[in-house]
């Protein structure tokens, strides 16, 4: 009943009363607002990248280089005290590459600086006439280091310098061994000029001096040099090797025609014991008769036998005529001759 006794309810009484009709509603709940979640995990996610030098991009707060963390302890128990990190330093192909090349370097530099790669003596192997120390004055490679050498420079120079030798060969061996092994050239025939001079000449037709002793060689008492050999003139293929080697490699050449050493040869039998053979520019080869004559046989001895017996024929014909000639020449076969004047 209301106070005023009318019988008419008031708003806040209606509204009571519904509320125990309808039950109470729960207020409805206002929606929250989506806000982005402080992901710090998904912040501190970096992604690294090579840059055009191959290098990852640098942290905003400098390298991140991983170190060592080190302590010290104390004399306090429990106490201790932390040093700076010690830095990791992993080494990397470019460091062991930069290694490598000054490590390469340094021995380059050895190799041609130290004492023991230095040439300090040659082994000379195989020559019986030629001295050792003659062979290292002329080249002058001693203090050398044998990394500048070159055999094939040194075989053409010893060579050049001695003309003794048939083939060198020369091998280079660590840290300063030098081997040279030669093959000497055999005296066919001792060649004695007018002048005093004196060379050997091998059956090849190379001449050299004379070294050491031979008993071999064929002595010729000449009134000239022996004549050259016939390919110096005419091979056009010998004279073009020679002008495009001027300056590299030595190329040897026969000095004297093989041909004419053979002949010299082919008489050695045939000379009279005690008589020196005798050699003549105008008459060729012979030797001096100890009945008061000389003959010549030319250079061409391929038919001695045949020439022999004609030179008896004729002595005998001068033996009989009663002629005593100084000189009796059978360099032709069907023309032979002599001469009684000087």
């Amino acid at each position: 009943m209301s106070p005023t006794g009318t019988g008419k309810k008031t708003r806040a009484e209606i509204v009571r009363a519904r509320r125990q009709i309808e039950g109470p509603q729960k207020k409805p709940q206002p929606r929250p607002i989506n806000k982005p979640e402080n992901n710090f995990s998904a912040q501190a996610r970096v992604t690294a990248r090579k840059t055009s030098s191959g290098q990852a991009q640098r942290s905003y707060y400098g390298n991140n280089v991983k170190g060592r963390k080190v302590y010290v302890p104390l004399n306090s128990p429990g106490a201790e005290v932390r040093l700076p990190s010690i830095p990791n330093i992993e080494i990397g192909w470019r460091l062991a590459s930069g290694l490598l090349a000054i490590i390469m370097l340094v021995l380059i530099i050895g190799l041609f600086e130290m004492p023991i790669f230095q040439v300090s003596d040659i082994n000379l192997q195989g020559a019986v006439r030629i001295n050792p120390i003659d062979i290292v004055d002329r080249l002058d490679i001693v203090n050398d280091s044998i990394v500048q050498l070159i055999p094939a420079e040194i075989e053409n120079q010893v060579l050049k310098e001695f003309h003794d030798f048939r083939t060198v060969d020369v091998t280079l061996g660590l840290p300063s061994t030098v081997t040279i092994k030669v093959e000497e050239r055999v005296p066919a025939v001792l060649w004695l000029s007018e002048d005093g001079t004196s060379q050997w000449i091998d059956q090849e037709g190379y001449a050299f001096p004379v070294r050491g002793k031979a008993t071999l060689p064929v002595t010729v008492q000449a009134k000239a040099g022996p004549p050259r050999p016939l390919s110096s003139i005419g091979d056009t293929q010998s004279v073009l090797d020679m002008l495009l080697n001027e300056d590299k490699y030595y190329i040897p050449t026969p000095d004297v025609e093989p041909s004419f050493i053979a002949a010299i040869l082919s008489l050695r039998g045939v000379v009279p014991a005690e008589t020196t053979m005798i050699y003549d520019p105008d008459y060729g080869l012979g030797w001096n008769d100890p009945r008061g004559w000389n003959i010549y046989f030319g250079t061409n001895t391929e038919k001695i036998e045949v020439k022999l017996a004609e030179y008896e024929v004729i002595v005998n014909e001068l033996t009989r005529s009663n002629i005593q000639p100084t000189l009796i020449s059978l360099e032709f076969l069907r023309a032979p001759y002599y001469r009684q004047e000087p």
